[in-house]
């Protein structure tokens, strides 16, 4: 005579990933969060309304940090374009840029 085993395995895999995904999106926006925040001290600024315009949007894996609106067109300019004088001292392009780039270095855990 010979033994039997019965085995039953449960799959629970995918509400695993789907809390993943929700913690991951969490970070993702704290992370793009950061990020609008850092820009917005190197953002040029002469009256406030570009770095007023820093926000963050979409949700869960598509989440990104916008500056600019309807009524502030110009911020890819002043990200892109060096101008030869700028009202507030510390400031210029790649605010943006350099405020992910910051973000980024301190690792998604930062932000779990």
């Amino acid at each position: 005579m010979g033994a039997s085993v019965k085995v039953k395995i449960e799959d629970s895999s995918g509400a695993w990933l789907q809390q993943e995904e929700i913690r991951v999106g969490r970070g993702l926006r704290r992370m793009a969060q950061d990020a609008v925040n850092i820009a917005k001290l190197t953002a040029p600024m002469k009256v406030g309304n570009l770095r007023d315009s820093g926000h963050v949007e979409g949700m869960g894996l598509q989440v990104k940090a916008v500056f600019g609106d309807s009524s502030v067109r110009y911020a890819a300019v002043q990200e892109k374009t060096q101008f030869s004088h700028y009202t507030t001292p510390g400031t210029g392009p790649n605010y943006l840029k350099n405020g992910g780039d910051a973000a980024v270095q301190k690792g998604i855990k930062t932000y779990l």
